[in-house]
């Protein structure tokens, strides 16, 4: 602003500013003049407005023109915005004007009636499907979601009884005594075998199924001590690969849905398989007698997963199971009877147990939240309670020699070695795997040996002949990651070999059970075309050259005669 009034200032200049527009010129003549001893300057404005012209002067000093130079710039920028806007109004009207001098309404309203109207031919309708009523199955909830304590007999699993094309059934499971009442297996109920001449020879199959194992149990059997059993074996794990590649292969579904345990009956004249499943089912499966029922019959034992089953060696027809519902009790096949439980604790979940004396009275219970219980079975009740973990115990596996020393393996990722007469402190604590340790079994001959099983993909066997300096000697890489619907792998000694370990596999395609020595090298893997999904579960039987494995669907496969 003041290079230009300086300008303006300096002398006499005559300086013009012409506008064009459609009504009015302007044009601007100032002279400088002196007046009453004051810088003046003569403005004159000559415009045009209209056809007339009009010159209009007018003298201001140089300070009213300092002053007033900015309201003139503001005058010039409201004058051009006005045009502008009146620019756009001009064009707007001459498209106005130009849509109603070619009438486009009335041309498209004439176009349309020009047209004639399509007809579509109707089409036959259909007749609507009939829809049959099915009823939607309930929305699962977990107990934590339900507010619920977990446990509690209350609150069963359900179990879907029949599932028909029209609809759902869903029943709950009826509530079990925990008291000595007879066995029946599921299905066999005589009150119900009345009108079906079919179910009454299965019925009829069912009381020889039970006549044969009380004969079985009741007539002696020449007891396999540890030390019978290390010298009348003297086969090497090579030789053993190489008979039970020949082995054939069987199935059968003992249980109605996913395995959580599986066991054999050590007995030396019989070939007995028992499952618990996850409903709380225990199957048996009698390998050697097939009848109208394939020697399949199933009992309702537990209300959550059976968590371990184990035949009593002293006592083979005993089959002792732990449940989720804080339930220890055994079934006696022998005279056909359940047998009162043990332990019963709603608010204690059960996950595995061993027996601490070669006669089976005394058993180690582990729970979930880490306690390891001590129970006699002549008294029926808890002698001692101890916290070893501080999370669920997986496993629980006692010296065969030294019956005094026992393993647990848990979630907190430790396999500790306890005293059974000092349980106040372990004896030695094993922390090498990074994730939780499914399973720790000792050796079953020697117990020099433990194996180990964890989700950090490791099998490890350690060094227990020195309790005290028990150290890992052996580990192999072996995807263990089942996932959530699958059992976790445990790895598993060879009841009369020491150095054959067998375990499942997540091979794919061809699903598999592996089996490595001693060293954890590879040996062989037992396939067949019916086996086409994996067993998480195996056993191998202590007599006979049989290995089982089980899958999530209830499934039991079987390698031997």
């Amino acid at each position: 602003m003041e290079t230009r009034h300086s300008k303006r200032l300096n002398g006499k200049q005559n300086c013009s500013k012409t506008e064009t527009s459609d009504e009015r010129t302007l044009k601007i003549s100032i002279r400088e003049t002196k007046h009453n001893g004051k810088e003046m300057i003569s403005a004159s404005e000559n415009i045009l407005f209209q056809g007339y012209k009009v010159n209009v002067k007018k003298d201001v000093s140089n300070e009213d023109l300092l002053t007033s130079d900015d309201s003139v710039d503001t005058d010039e920028d409201e004058e051009s915005h006005l045009q502008v806007i009146k620019r756009r109004q001009k064009i707007q009207q001459k498209r106005q004007e130009l849509l109603q001098r070619l009438d486009l309404h009335q041309a498209v309203a004439n176009f349309k009636a020009t047209l004639k109207p399509v007809r579509v031919a109707p089409t036959a309708s259909k007749p609507a499907k009939k829809r049959h009523c099915v009823k939607a199955l309930p929305a699962r909830k977990s107990i934590r979601l339900q507010n619920k304590q977990p446990g509690s007999e209350k609150y069963a699993l359900r179990n879907v009884s029949s599932v028909n094309t029209d609809e759902y059934e869903l029943n709950f499971q009826q509530p079990i005594s925990y008291d000595e009442h007879p066995m029946v297996a599921i299905g066999f109920d005589p009150d119900h075998n009345e009108n079906a001449s079919d179910e009454e020879v299965c019925f009829d199959d069912y009381n020889k199924f039970k006549c044969r194992l009380s004969k079985g149990f009741a007539t002696e059997t020449k007891k396999i001590s540890v030390a019978a059993a290390t010298t009348s074996v003297s086969i090497t794990a090579n030789t053993y690969i190489e008979s039970i590649k020949k082995l054939p292969c069987t199935w059968e579904k003992v249980v109605d849905n996913r395995i959580f345990s599986l066991t054999f009956n050590p007995r030396n004249d019989m070939l007995i398989l028992a499952a618990g499943s996850k409903s709380g089912k225990v199957g048996i499966w009698d390998l050697n007698n097939a009848d109208a029922n394939d020697g399949l019959y199933s009992w309702s034992v537990h209300t959550r997963p059976v968590s371990n089953l184990l035949f009593a060696t002293a006592s083979p027809h005993l089959l002792y199971s732990c449940s989720f519902d804080g339930v220890l009790r055994s079934l006696d096949l022998q005279h056909q009877t359940f047998q009162k439980a043990l332990m019963s604790s709603s608010s204690v979940s059960l996950s595995s147990f061993d027996f601490q004396d070669i006669g089976c009275d005394v058993i180690i219970v582990g729970c979930y939240r880490g306690e390891v219980v001590i129970c006699d079975r002549r008294l029926r009740s808890k002698i001692d309670t101890h916290q070893a973990h501080d999370r669920v115990v997986k496993s629980i596996s006692v010296h065969p020699r030294h019956r005094n020393y026992f393993a647990t393996s848990s979630n907190d990722c430790k396999v500790k070695i306890f005293d059974f007469r000092k349980l106040a402190r372990e004896v030695k604590c094993l922390n090498e795997a990074q994730k939780t340790v499914d399973s720790a079994y000792f050796s079953p001959l020697s117990g020099d040996k433990l194996l180990t099983t964890s989700l950090d993909d490791k099998i490890r066997i350690y060094d227990s002949s020195n309790i005290m300096d028990t150290h890992m000697v052996a580990s192999v890489n072996h995807n263990n990651f089942t996932g959530r619907w699958l059992s976790n792998f445990r790895a598993i000694w060879h009841p009369r070999q020491e150095d054959i370990v067998v375990v499942g596999s997540m091979n794919r395609p061809v699903r598999q059970i592996d089996i490595f020595n001693g060293k954890l090298k590879y040996m062989h893997s037992l396939q067949d075309e019916n086996l086409h999904s994996i067993c998480s579960l195996t056993c191998v039987h202590p007599t006979y050259d049989v290995l089982a494995g089980g899958n999530s669907s209830g499934k039991v496969y079987t390698f031997g005669s």
